[in-house]
């Protein structure tokens, strides 16, 4: 399975990618992940797929704040992230991120250099 994911920050924030499969799979799902980056890089996101990560975003924001608990989290988790202000904001800003501001934050924020490759070392659990 490959997962990716995104903690938003006031002044930047922390994109993930993580996949967990058996260790003979490891170079190759590596190689696609890394292909799907330069992808990114280079073509961009078409608009169906801009669109699919913001009604992903609209959908988990809406399951977070369902209950009282899960809004207090949030708001919570938003004044030690950021601000109140910036999470109430969030959603709007996030419908207004064009393709072209992604993949300029692709090609400057998914070089090599933040790059961190973690595997565990052979019987570990």
């Amino acid at each position: 399975a490959v997962e990716a994911g995104y903690v938003t920050r006031q002044a930047g924030g922390l994109v993930t990618v993580t996949a967990r499969l058996e260790p003979e799979n490891l170079d190759r799902a590596e190689a696609a992940i890394l292909a799907e980056i330069r992808r990114l890089q280079q073509d961009g996101v078409g608009e169906a797929e801009r669109q699919r990560a913001i009604i992903t975003a609209e959908a988990n924001y809406a399951f977070d704040i369902e209950t009282a608990e899960g809004l207090a989290r949030d708001y919570g988790e938003a004044e030690t992230n950021w601000t109140l202000a910036e999470e109430l904001g969030y959603l709007t800003r996030l419908r207004q991120t064009t393709a072209a501001q992604i993949q300029a934050a692709a090609r400057k924020y998914f070089g090599e250099y933040a790059r961190v490759r973690f595997v565990p070392e052979a019987g570990a659990r």
